[in-house]
């Protein structure tokens, strides 16, 4: 392997971690002036934890009058229905986002899941905490359809584009199957992880915890979303040159797209 330089050197590669631990703060936002009259807006969300919620409403008005906006979740590994809060910005009305269904509900359905079954799916509506989604899967008997909301005038219209790639996980993945199959969003980067489960964390001795997937994930037209990867709609790829001298080429993407896609008034 060479080096920056271009030197040859061995080289032993060794990955530490894939999402853990998790990255805090779980919300970072900012907005650039490209020229006169156009503001770009960036939202990078590496969790969506309780309190994602108050977060993606601050960050979203703040970012409201953008011309355009990147959202990058490449380093988020997951978190809880929070993440449906953000989504319910770009989304066209409230609707159901996503069917978790429990191992017992599972068991003794005894069968395939089908739209039907989808479609008996009790609705919860802004469950955006972590007990909050466990209250609602044990009232429902482990099977519920959660919905995104309908933000009437607060729904953000302009270009999206949005950052994806190996480490985005869980319920990221889901905030990107969202933005991919019910906005107009353009995904770029690369394939997420394909780690979208419903997990309970147990704690165990000396400090340790257990993460055990307890409810698969669902559309409500019926795909299953288990261990099914999220596909960019433009896929790019890093150099040695890339990474030697700090570019981001899926961000010179982005703002390729977004230029692309503002009108000359925007």
């Amino acid at each position: 392997m060479r080096d920056c330089e271009g030197r040859d050197r061995a080289v032993s590669v060794r990955r530490e971690r894939a999402f853990w631990p998790p990255a805090r703060p779980g919300f970072q936002w900012s907005r650039v002036t490209a020229k006169p009259g156009t503001t770009i807006g960036y939202l990078r969300a590496d969790r969506f934890d309780d309190g994602s919620d108050v977060l993606a409403d601050q960050a979203m008005a703040d970012l409201a009058d953008t011309s355009g906006l990147i959202i990058d979740i490449r380093n988020n590994s997951g978190g809880n229905m929070s993440a449906m809060r953000l989504a319910s910005y770009f989304g066209q009305g409230e609707s159901p986002a996503v069917v978790l269904l429990a191992r017992p509900y599972l068991q003794a359905l005894g069968r395939p899941v089908t739209k039907a079954d989808l479609d008996k799916a009790p609705p919860v509506r802004r469950a955006y905490t972590g007990k909050a989604v466990q209250s609602a899967m044990v009232a429902n008997r482990g099977g519920a359809a959660f919905y995104s909301e309908d933000l009437g005038a607060k729904r953000y219209a302009k270009p999206v584009v949005v950052l994806i790639g190996p480490d985005t996980g869980s319920a990221a993945e889901g905030f990107g199957w969202y933005m991919r199959m019910r906005t107009d969003a353009r995904l770029i980067g690369r394939p997420s992880a394909g780690a979208l489960l419903d997990g309970q964390t147990f704690p165990l001795a000396g400090g340790w915890s257990l993460v055990v997937p307890v409810s698969g994930v669902w559309t409500p037209d019926g795909r299953n979303l288990g261990d099914q990867a999220v596909q960019p709609h433009e896929r790019v790829e890093w150099t040695r040159a890339d990474l030697c001298h700090g570019r981001d080429p899926d961000m010179a993407r982005a703002l390729e797209t977004l230029f692309g896609s503002l009108s000359p008034s925007a």
